[in-house]
């Protein structure tokens, strides 16, 4: 018998306890941003490592988990997103890229119970108005006719992290507003407004 101490990363089930991905946006976005003003790193590699942030962030992986899926350790996942990573992203980006063609491929052929309707190509259409003139577009219409099922739709098919599908509570204010925007943003909604607003 042994007076050893229990490993806390261990639980009592026996299995590992993974770390979770507490890496807020605004530092993965700022640590970029640094980076390629330094350009330590190229656009295309900026846009890959933000794209597979938001996507482990949307598939609520943890950093083990994230890591699993280019086949590395959660060590170099969380240097990758704080932009701490000491070595050139070109294998690591590389990864990621062949990662993403299997993400997107994967979920074209998973979801295929959504119908292209005129009124989800219409909305669409919308959509892409409003990203390329940079306005707000207003969609209304008869309830049931499948106004929200194409604008998931539509934020499931533009790249993570690009466009956010952001469902509101019946009348909410600004500080309401402001704290769901963040949710979908990956920022911390537990700061305050302008704290938000700002990251």
């Amino acid at each position: 018998m042994t007076d050893q101490k229990p490993d806390p990363a261990i639980p009592a089930d026996g299995r590992p306890r993974h770390s979770t991905l507490n890496v807020g946006a605004e530092t993965v976005k700022s640590g970029l941003d640094r980076k390629l003003a330094a350009k330590e790193i190229t656009e295309e590699q900026a846009e890959l490592v933000w794209w597979f942030y938001c996507f482990c962030r949307d598939q609520n992986f943890d950093l083990v988990e994230a890591a699993q899926q280019i086949g590395k350790d959660s060590t170099t996942v969380y240097r990758l997103f704080t932009c701490t990573y000491g070595a050139k992203l070109d294998n690591l980006c590389a990864d990621i890229a062949r990662y993403k063609k299997l993400a997107i491929e994967r979920a074209s052929h998973v979801k295929m119970d959504f119908v292209e309707t005129s009124i989800a190509k219409t909305i669409w259409r919308a959509c892409d108005g409003a990203l390329i003139t940079q306005t707000i577009a207003m969609l209304y219409g008869d309830s049931q006719i499948g106004k929200t099922m194409a604008l998931v739709e539509y934020a499931r098919r533009h790249n993570h992290g690009q466009t956010k599908y952001m469902r509101m509570p019946a009348s909410a204010g600004v500080q309401l507003f402001m704290r769901e925007l963040a949710r979908s943003c990956f920022v911390s909604p537990n700061r305050s407004f302008d704290g938000m607003r700002e990251s």
